[in-house]
């Protein structure tokens, strides 16, 4: 870092225009940040609610932030308003430091794509379980499809525990949590309502349940999941965290992995049914893959060409379009002065729309992640799970998880758009959402 100048970054303009088009193409808060970097660079303000936020953009700030945030950003000052209604003092997004550092440690085996490879037939029966009560012939909207079964997964991969019916209480509690104390979008008056505090309510029993299931079976055989980990390590260090920050660290799957994995598969969906040549080329490997037997995690991590339609999905729809922090002391990037306590707000995904990385870059070709052309491995390019000290732990899972579920559902049913003229529309529920649309179950493959 060079020494402290003084100089702000520009302030954005009121009524910047952004191209309607890239709106539409991959939704408003990514193409915001892309405007606001063509037109002022890799670092600038903005006013939101009345507070100013400063936006750190391009290559060079993942490149920056990769090798100087730990030590300029501030997780746990950015938190505090969500810390403050969950009843805690620290969750693993929102901690810095040494303390991050260890319980990351603790959380890591239990978030490792290895986490799903003895639970692939359980997974796998979920998901053709689920698709199998879809109608027939009758438009689903696929937002409201995918969460549940989603969260079905979760329970099963991450804390071995099925969410029942608790489904819509922990929809409802992870995404106001998320949107009343981060995003800030909705009056924080929704969090005095019967209805928002019944479904935390029920989502911490949840936990509960789940806490006492594992502490029943402590000495049973498999392979320790989360909660398992955590249990340990709370016993061995019982000022290691609170009874709430132990229940709410057992729905941290939920928390992180939701949406964010229920609508990745959504816009993967999509996108394959609107590039039908693509949409082959995937199934016919996994129909393949399929006829050698039940999927093993070998057998997923072969499927090159589905993989390759994940990471460009990743791409072209991040579900988080940018990473957000308070900076923590006063730093210079690119010759700007950046005071300690300021909003940060790192947009991550900026480059994955430029043309200095992707050819083309607002056209889905998943063929831009094989050899030769990798263009993704540009140092700086790529960055769907964020950067930095609070990099996604879950990242891997995550990946597996998507894959695992296209793989099994492309191969359970034939689908297609509904209708078929649909042009996406991209709202927001926090994270991104494809708008309105449905698709058709037209039988089973």
């Amino acid at each position: 870092m060079s020494a402290v100048t003084g100089k702000r970054p520009p302030l954005l303009p009121m009524g910047l225009p952004i191209d309607p088009d890239l709106i539409a193409r991959i939704g408003w808060i990514a193409a915001f940040f892309i405007s606001g970097y063509r037109h002022l660079g890799s670092a600038f303000r903005y006013m939101r609610n009345g507070e100013i936020f400063t936006v750190l953009a391009g290559p060079e700030a993942n490149l920056f932030i990769t090798r100087e945030g730990r030590e300029i950003l501030s997780a746990e000052e950015y938190r505090r308003a969500q810390n403050e209604e969950l009843g805690i003092d620290k969750t693993l997004v929102s901690m810095d430091g040494e303390e991050h550092r260890r319980h990351r440690q603790i959380q890591q085996r239990g978030y490792a794509r290895a986490a799903l490879d003895d639970r692939y037939p359980d997974l796998v029966s979920a998901i053709r379980h689920a698709v199998g009560r879809w109608p027939r012939g009758e438009p689903i909207l696929v937002r409201d499809a995918l969460p549940p079964l989603i969260a079905e997964l979760l329970g099963i991969g991450v804390i071995n525990h099925p969410i029942g019916d608790h489904f819509d209480d922990v929809a409802l509690f992870v995404r106001t949590v998320v949107i009343e104390t981060v995003a800030k979008t909705r009056p924080r008056s929704v969090l005095d309502s019967d209805q928002y505090k019944h479904a935390k309510a029920r989502s911490l029993a949840l936990a509960d349940r789940v806490i006492a299931a594992h502490q029943a079976t402590s000495d049973g055989p498999g392979r320790p999941d989360l909660v398992d980990d955590l249990l340990a390590a709370w016993a061995e260090d019982p000022e290691l965290m609170t009874e709430q920050e132990l229940r709410i660290a057992v729905l941290g799957g939920y928390i992180g992995g939701l949406d964010t994995v229920a609508y990745t598969c959504a816009f993967m969906l999509y996108a394959l049914l609107a590039h039908p040549h693509v949409l082959t080329r995937v199934q016919e490997e996994i129909d393949s893959t399929f006829a050698k037997g039940m999927l093993t995690p070998d057998a997923l991590a072969e499927m090159k060409t589905l993989h390759c339609a994940a990471l460009e999905t990743l791409r072209l729809y991040p579900l988080s379009a940018a990473i957000q922090a308070k900076s923590g002391k006063t730093f210079t990037f690119e010759g700007f002065e950046i005071p300690a306590g300021a909003n940060l707000t790192i947009a991550t995904t900026v480059p994955h729309f430029l043309e200095t990385f992707y050819e083309q870059p607002l056209a889905f070709d998943i063929d831009r992640f094989t050899e030769p052309r990798n263009e993704h491995r540009n140092p700086g390019a790529y960055a769907p799970f964020g950067l930095g000290p609070h990099v996604c732990l879950g990242a891997a899972m995550a990946r597996s998880l998507i894959s695992l579920t296209m793989a099994t559902l492309l191969h359970t049913v034939d689908l297609e758009i509904h209708p078929a003229d649909y042009e996406l529309t991209i709202g927001m529920i926090p994270v991104p959402v494809p708008e309105d649309f449905h698709i058709i179950v037209r039988g089973a493959r």
